[in-house]
Order: structure tokens, then sequence, then C-alpha cells
């Protein structure tokens, strides 16, 4: 296969990923497809959790000094929705 510029094919870098590797190419309620969804919500729910977003988001707020009692409030509302991708994974694999 013959390089070519990236300007002249965006998706030069899948030009080399074996056709069975590409997700595009199962179906949207596959295995993977249910995995991989799971892996960026919670992934997308850690972000929200993370110490310096805390930290940022009480200063910013004149809060400085009450992370923890941020970071408890938060938790609570973040067990929920982990609770809540689980269930939806769960029977989202049950259902494939």
């Amino acid at each position: 296969m013959a390089m070519r510029n990236s300007s002249n094919n965006p998706g030069l870098l899948l030009d080399y990923v074996p056709h069975q590797l590409r997700f595009h190419s199962e179906s949207p309620s596959s295995p993977a497809s249910i995995i991989l969804v799971a892996q960026t919500a919670g992934a997308a729910l850690a972000s929200v959790v993370s110490p310096s977003k805390v930290v940022v988001g009480t200063s910013t707020a004149s809060m400085t000094g009450h992370e923890g009692e941020v970071t408890r409030h938060l938790l609570v509302y973040i067990s929920i929705l982990v609770l809540f991708v689980t269930i939806m994974s769960i029977l989202g694999g049950y259902l494939v």
C-alpha cells in the first residue's frame, strides 16, 4: 500500500487496521460495542469526580477548603449513575 498524504485521506490510519478489528464492521448491538459504550460511560463518570475537577470547581465557586464535602455529595449521584450504566450494560449483554 502506497503512503498517501493525510490531507488527501483523513482516514489514513484506518487503511492499516485489519478489517476484523474495525468496530464499524460489527453490528451496533455486538458485545464489543456494548463493552465500548460501557467503558466510555464509565470514563466520563470518573472524569466528573476527578480530584482536579473538584478542586477547580470549588475554587471557581469560592468554596476553597470544601473539596471533601463536594466530593461526598458527588459520590451519591455518581454511584446512582454507575449503577444505572451497569444495569443497562448487563441488560444489553443479555439482549444481544
